[in-house]
């Protein structure tokens, strides 16, 4: 009988102990994306082009969320492999996601009036989706 009772005890404590590396590994993760701070700067590298660019804390370029004019089309780009997907917003309620895409989403089109202002920004989301960053605005003009 003894046998059988420190059997138990031996695989119950072997359960908690994956248990807590499990639960380790797991936080661990989730913090490593959470520890990421994210700042962003607006650009207009050429006439009717619109950028939202996302930096992280040591300012490398994490992602963008473009605009162009010309076609009233927005794009997402993350070009890092760093636990976070890029979202691009348009104030029109317009989306553009890196999300199962890679480094480039979909252009996200549709026509809009001309020479009218509208805010865009850039949203930084963890690949987990338990946290995400979104950032100041930047205005363009169609």
């Amino acid at each position: 009988m003894t046998y059988w009772i420190r059997r138990a005890s031996l695989c119950g404590g072997a359960l908690v102990l994956v248990s807590a590396a499990l639960a380790a590994g797991a936080s661990s993760a989730g913090a490593a994306a959470a520890d990421l701070d994210f700042h962003q700067k607006c650009a207009s590298p050429s006439a009717g082009e619109y950028e939202s660019v996302a930096y992280d804390q040591n300012n490398h370029y994490s992602g963008l969320a473009l605009f162009e004019a010309n076609g009233d089309k927005m794009q997402a780009v993350d070009p890092r492999s760093d636990g976070y997907y890029v979202v691009a917003h348009l104030s029109t309620g317009r989306t553009a996601s890196t999300k199962g895409h890679g480094t480039y989403s979909p252009w996200a089109t549709g026509d809009l009036p001309e020479k009218h202002t509208y805010y865009m920004y850039v949203e930084m989301v963890a690949a987990d989706g338990l946290s995400s960053t979104s950032l100041p605005s930047c205005k363009v003009v169609s």
